[in-house]
């Protein structure tokens, strides 16, 4: 089966029809499907194989996360089986990322972007000595548009936080918040979506291991340490930081920024960008990525 052709994928159940893929990761793939029995289009997130106590304690966190109802978060359908394999339904959210909402891209800035993916980026260790207007691409590799919307990026910033406290008072950790996993529709409701990592947690996962994303991740999670609520809170400083200058807090290749986190705190927004910081925004962005946990 490719995950890539949904033509190429079926179910026995006759319920569900898959239309496309929506995107795929380490726990599994996400296509966008029609729910015969609901008449309704739903996404609906194929996993990987695991084992009986696995499985048992992947539904006990299923049905925790299930009760968590909250309008900045995914709502999650039914956790189904099909012959041997499960897969979990849950609501399809339309929208743009979290980062191209709040900083809109100009036709400049995607003709730099289209130029700089025929960059071979594997010969790139970093940027962070060029020039602002040079041609180095990992300099320019988060580059999302020109300027940050200001009124956009506040009221954004505002339900994203609150989607994340609902989720830490029900006394669970993302793990991987970044932008593609926080849509606003057109409407303007920011949704958090991919409990995936959430649920790998449940799936019995090395202590240790670490996982998430290398540029959004906190230090402690990049160390494989005990994540907690912290580090969710980091990984919204990274995204405060790309949405204020439009670069990532250390402008390097992913495993490069592994490291350099764990040991020193990015520059303020204010010296990186090229246009001016609110105050406050600098402010909350600097004290969401302390190194120390217990300073955020």
């Amino acid at each position: 089966m490719s995950a890539q052709d949904p033509r190429e994928f079926r179910l026995k159940s006759r319920r569900f029809e898959i239309v496309r893929v929506l995107g795929q990761g380490g726990m599994g793939v996400v296509y966008e499907a029609r729910d015969r029995e609901r008449e309704a289009t739903v996404a609906l997130k194929m996993l990987r194989s695991i084992g009986a106590q696995a499985r048992v304690r992947l539904k006990q966190e299923f049905r925790a996360l299930q009760g968590i109802h909250h309008p900045n978060l995914v709502s999650l359908g039914e956790l189904l089986e099909d012959d041997g394999e499960l897969f979990f339904t849950m609501e399809l959210v339309v929208g743009e990322d979290f980062i191209e909402h709040v900083r809109p891209r100009s036709e400049r800035a995607a003709g730099r972007e289209s130029r700089l993916r025929e960059i071979d980026l594997e010969t790139r260790v970093s940027g962070a000595d060029a020039d602002a207007d040079g041609p180095a691409a990992w300099h320019w590799l988060s580059r999302r548009g020109d300027h940050f919307d200001e009124t956009k990026l506040r009221d954004a910033f505002l339900k994203l936080a609150r989607g994340i406290e609902a989720l830490h008072a029900a006394d669970k950790v993302h793990r991987d918040i970044k932008p593609s996993n926080v849509l606003v529709t057109a409407g303007g409701r920011v949704v958090i979506l991919d409990f995936g990592v959430v649920l790998d947690a449940a799936r019995g996962e090395r202590e240790g291991a670490v996982v998430g994303t290398a540029h959004f991740m906190a230090p402690e999670q990049a160390a494989g340490g005990r994540v907690g609520p912290e580090a969710d809170w980091y990984s919204v400083g990274a995204m405060l930081y790309l949405a204020l200058t439009g670069f990532f807090p250390f402008q390097l290749a992913p495993e490069v920024a592994l490291d350099f986190k764990q040991a020193v705190e990015p520059t303020r927004p204010s010296l990186v960008s090229a246009e001016p910081i609110p105050q406050d925004l600098e402010a909350l962005c600097v004290d969401l990525l302390r190194l120390d946990p217990a300073q955020r």
